[in-house]
């Protein structure tokens, strides 16, 4: 688990004793030395400040669109706050038909999303003249 300690200003790291007696305590992440690079790429460093939140949901509107038709990464901000990726869940977005939060896509994203979503429905589109 990885924190951070507003009162110092240090990115904390929990770590586990060796042996079951040792009690487990946070550290500063500088302690890993050279693997302190992979514990940051590891966070997602964003806020809601950071995102587009998106129309929609699992099924319909922009925030499907997104997940189903754009290459940019699709976020779930829950109820709490708390953002996560839809791309980590092995079932995607239908991992959060049940829950309480709303669907965003980063704003450096968001034009980009938004012009595959109509990239693929102009595809439809002449697919579907083709076809008649």
């Amino acid at each position: 688990m990885v924190k951070f300690d507003k009162s110092t200003g240090n990115i904390l790291v929990h770590h586990f004793g060796e042996k079951l007696e040792t009690i487990s305590k946070w550290l500063p992440v500088s302690i890993l030395g050279d693997k302190t690079i992979e514990v940051y790429k590891s966070i997602l460093w964003l806020d809601k400040d950071d995102l587009i939140v998106v129309d929609g949901d699992t099924h319909s509107g922009t925030a499907n669109m997104v997940w189903s038709f754009s290459s940019k990464p699709l976020y779930f901000i829950h109820g709490d706050k708390h953002i996560v990726d839809v791309e980590w869940y092995d079932g995607g977005i239908d991992n959060f038909i049940s829950c309480y939060g709303e669907f965003a896509v980063h704003r450096y994203d968001w034009s980009i999303a938004m012009r595959e979503i109509d990239e693929h429905e102009e595809d439809m589109e002449e697919e579907s003249d083709e076809i008649q």
